[in-house]
């Protein structure tokens, strides 16, 4: 029925993503059908959980196995929409012949405290479309205090990961700080 689970290994949510192929455009993309998520036991569900969905990740990832995938997609489907238990149940069961796409944690990566890696999240920062929200800034202000941690300058290591110019990202961090989301600068020290 095309359906894909993304799970998560530490404590957020999982993902349950429906798609099915565009006859216009066989084997270019997917067009996304439906999306079920079940909260994890230590993050509830909140519109920011849902944009730090790898959706573009797991379509590369579909599309790059097409011929396995193809018949996977385009196989009809008449009957009612599963729910959340028969889809929990069907991966369970049939784990030993699907991938289930395991990303650590959904849009975050987690340092473990070795190989000089700080302990906590450092989220996955993409250049926002439009104006910069409360989440947004929030994700920035985790990622500078991580890069702090590790030791790394912040700006210069998040612009690395959002691929976008270091001032972009001064003036990310000047807003987040405008905001109280960060606290102020102080001279001769990143923090």
């Amino acid at each position: 029925m095309g359906w894909t689970r993304l799970s998560d290994n530490s404590g957020g949510p999982t993902v349950y993503i429906q798609y099915a192929i565009p006859e216009s455009a066989a084997d270019t993309r997917l067009d996304m059908q439906a999306v079920v998520m079940e909260a994890g036991p230590e993050e509830p569900l909140t519109g920011r959980t849902f944009r730090r969905i790898p959706l573009a990740m797991v379509e590369s990832h579909l599309l790059k196995d097409m011929e396995y995938t193809h018949g996977i997609f385009s196989y009809p489907w008449e009957g009612p929409r599963p729910t959340l238990d028969s889809l929990v149940e069907f991966f369970d069961s049939t784990k030993d012949k699907f991938t289930t796409y395991r990303t650590g944690e959904i849009g975050v990566r987690v340092g473990d405290g070795q190989d000089g890696d700080p302990k906590g999240k450092l989220p996955i920062i993409r250049s926002p479309e439009g104006r910069l929200t409360e989440d947004f800034l929030t994700d920035v202000a985790e990622a500078y205090r991580w890069f702090t941690a590790a030791g790394e300058p912040p700006a210069p290591s998040i612009s690395k990961r959002a691929k976008v110019p270091v001032r972009t990202v001064h003036r990310w961090i000047y807003e987040a700080r405008k905001r109280g989301i960060l606290p102020p600068a102080r001279a001769g020290r990143a923090g």
